[in-house]
């Protein structure tokens, strides 16, 4: 008899065990950690505007017993990034990515533009030596294929390059002194266009620049059409 209490006595400890520990992770402090708010740790005070979140919450991996906050809590704003919605659909891009979205499209889009007219030219230009010397072998023609397309990439995309860089930081130039005012976006837009073709053209004179400043409002009014259509513009 005392050997079947000794084995009835270890299963009842063992059941015990098993009933407790489940206890303690159903009913612990995130007994619900599967919800939305559950990885929130409001118990840890930063003192700043945001607040620490650990999506392991609840688990025994994620405790840590020197009262510190977790290694897997990371850093949740408690303000909203935006106060109106209407600003929640208008994210405006800051001076460094405008430097580096209109200074690259334009850079890429010129090579791309210069690279067929030198491609068309190169295919249009007769060979050497006249129509009725022998034919160049495949072999150099295309090297005057690239030669071609190559010059006239570079110099369109260095062009091209430069125009958007004028654009993008005298748009966010004007944007950052014109806002205050409440003055309508599309104002330092086209501010931004006639300073760029005035900027480009000023080495050959007043009256030049004064023409490629007006281009270049009518390319910046374009290009207001275009963001009402194409969002990221």
């Amino acid at each position: 008899m005392g050997l079947f209490d000794n084995i009835l006595g270890g299963q009842q400890k063992s059941e015990s065990r098993t009933s407790s520990s489940s206890e303690d992770l159903s009913s612990g402090p995130a007994g619900s950690e599967f919800s939305a708010d559950a990885g929130r740790s409001s118990s840890v005070s930063t003192g700043e505007d945001f607040e620490l979140y650990n999506p392991y919450r609840g688990l025994r991996t994620a405790l840590d017993g020197r009262g510190e906050a977790p290694r897997t809590a990371f850093k949740v704003p408690q303000r909203p990034e935006f106060v109106f919605k209407e600003e929640d659909s208008f994210r405006r891009r800051n001076w460094t990515e405008n430097i580096t979205y209109y200074t690259g499209v334009g850079y890429l889009a010129g090579a791309g533009v210069g690279g067929g007219l030198g491609t068309a030219e190169a295919l249009r230009r007769p060979p050497a030596g006249g129509e009725g010397s022998a034919q160049l072998n495949a072999r150099l023609k295309l090297n005057r294929l690239l030669n071609t397309s190559g010059a006239a990439g570079r110099m369109y995309g260095n062009s091209a390059g430069v125009v958007g860089l004028y654009f993008a930081a005298s748009e966010s130039l004007l944007f950052h002194y014109l806002d205050r005012f409440g003055l309508p976006d599309a104002l330092p837009t086209l501010g931004a266009g006639f300073a760029t073709g005035a900027l480009y053209r000023i080495p050959r004179g007043p009256r030049t620049a004064a023409v490629a400043g007006l281009v270049g409002t009518a390319c910046a009014g374009l290009l207001l059409a275009g963001r009402s259509v194409v969002s990221g513009l």
